[in-house]
């Protein structure tokens, strides 16, 4: 009811909005209602002509400020610049926009965890080791960081897959050196030491 006050029904039905179209609307409207400028002048963008980026932005940046000044400009705006080329005559056309929220994609953590369980041929206790590796890297890869904590040659060690009923299996992904991590279905490993 509240955001209903400030002018806008998009936020009084039952529909689903995110965060982030809430922000920007209350940010816009907080904008206009400290926009110091009230009698907006016509301002015509020229074409940035090859001359320097710091010109251009400076030309655009001069040019929003014309039209808006408030303490959420100062605070929250900013120039995003976009280039078009024209793959005909190789002519360039630099802008600098405005913007007050950036969409930034969050990157997927494709990282996979793995404990290793590794059996020392001594009869000493077993070392745990847990290894976080990109999924895309390959088996060979994870031998070669286990090789690099344990000290053991890759050559020196077995592998068994550890189910989720505690049963070791013998995976024959784990003899291929190219198979993908990302590949594996499961996420503990018993690693031995060979005589």
């Amino acid at each position: 009811d509240s955001v209903a006050k400030f002018g806008s029904s998009r936020f009084t039905d039952f529909q689903q909005h995110d965060s982030q179209e809430f922000l920007s609307f209350l940010i816009d409207g907080l904008h206009e209602d400290l926009n110091r400028v009230h009698n907006k002048p016509y301002v015509e963008l020229k074409d940035s002509d090859d001359r320097p980026d710091e010109d251009v932005a400076y030309e655009h940046w001069a040019n929003h400020l014309a039209r808006n000044t408030s303490i959420i400009v100062d605070l929250f705006h900013g120039l995003l610049r976009s280039q078009v080329k024209c793959r005909v005559c190789d002519l360039k056309s630099v802008r600098f926009d405005p913007f007050n929220i950036l969409s930034l994609p969050l990157p997927m953590d494709t990282s996979i965890y793995i404990e290793i369980k590794l059996v020392h041929l001594d009869g000493s206790r077993p070392t745990r080791y847990g290894i976080r590796l990109d999924g895309d890297l390959s088996i060979s890869q994870l031998k070669t960081q286990l090789s690099t904590l344990s000290s053991l040659s890759i050559e020196q060690m077995g592998f068994f897959e550890i189910t989720a009923s505690s049963y070791l299996r013998r995976n024959p992904f784990m003899d291929n050196d190219q198979t993908k991590i990302k590949q594996l279905n499961f996420r503990e490993l018993l690693a031995y030491e060979l005589p």
